[in-house]
């Protein structure tokens, strides 16, 4: 799906906060020696999904489960790939706080995509799987070994009104 509404500055922003907050980039390894990057997103509130296509393009489609829990609320996906992906992070760089580090790997992995047809080498390959693995090291679930969370180990826990406080 194509874009319908130009993209402001302000937008841009917006959209950078998304990236940061709400998108997952990933790069996949689909059938043997096929990366290719993507920008998703999930929301039960089908109105930022719709914000994001029409201003960035991409695919929308409902989230689909194999076996919905019942607890969870049916959303919409957004997606967006490759030369359109690596674009709309060129272009919200600068505004990235979180995912900068993620974005910088997704688009110099788009880089090594020529716009002809051509054979993928096992150099190719090996390139683009350093990028793949270094992304996937990057979104793993859990503390990240530099970041504020684990950078004191000293932290007091939370007192038991505290962790109440944020109970829900």
């Amino acid at each position: 799906m194509r874009a319908t509404v130009q993209p402001t500055e302000i937008d841009l922003a917006k959209m950078a906060a998304i990236i940061d907050c709400e998108t997952h980039i990933q790069i996949s390894l689909n059938r043997p020696r096929y990366h290719h990057l993507q920008i998703t997103m999930a929301n039960v509130d089908s109105r930022l999904v719709k914000w994001c296509s029409d201003r960035f393009g991409g695919a929308v489609y409902p989230q689909w489960y194999k076996k919905r829990p019942p607890k969870r609320a049916d959303a919409t996906r957004w997606r967006l790939n490759s030369d359109e992906a690596a674009d709309l992070l060129k272009r919200c760089f600068a505004e990235l706080i979180i995912k900068q580090e993620e974005a910088r790997i997704a688009i110099d992995f788009q880089k090594t995509f020529p716009h002809t047809a051509h054979r993928v080498t096992p150099e190719m390959f090996q390139l683009r799987e350093s990028y793949h693995l270094k992304l996937k090291a990057l979104t793993k679930r859990g503390p990240k070994p530099n970041s504020p969370q684990t950078a004191n180990e000293n932290t007091p826990s939370p007192s038991p009104r505290q962790r109440s406080l944020f109970a829900a």
